[in-house]
């Protein structure tokens, strides 16, 4: 059924710039996933000796990868983070750092724009 308003829905991309980035994925890649929570490609007992802080095991079950470049059985094969200006904030400079210990550990790269 087609929506005759849309006051209730927004984009999934939360910028031109990161629609602009999605699409500049797609045509590079088949299998391209936007705001992808971590937990649901990381398993949490591979990662939760990492978990040094008391916030990391709920930042760990809600953080998101702008995006997530995925082989055809849907395997990740890197994640994309694009860093606008809130990333420069304290608290968010120690949530990315988190971010990144994990999927290194994973062995997951990050390709940042």
């Amino acid at each position: 059924q087609e929506m005759k308003e849309r006051i209730f829905v927004k984009s999934v991309f939360n910028s031109q710039k990161n629609r602009e980035l999605y699409t500049k994925l797609c045509s590079e890649h088949a299998f391209v996933y936007p705001e992808q929570v971590m937990c649901s490609f990381i398993k949490k007992e591979d990662v939760q000796h990492l978990f040094t802080e008391p916030w990391h095991h709920g930042y760990f079950l809600t953080c998101r990868f702008d995006f997530v470049v995925c082989d055809w059985e849907g395997i990740p094969k890197f994640v994309v983070e694009y860093q606008g200006s809130l990333h420069t904030e304290k608290d968010q400079v120690k949530r990315d750092e988190f971010k990144k210990r994990i999927v290194e550990f994973t062995g997951i790269p990050v390709v940042y724009y």
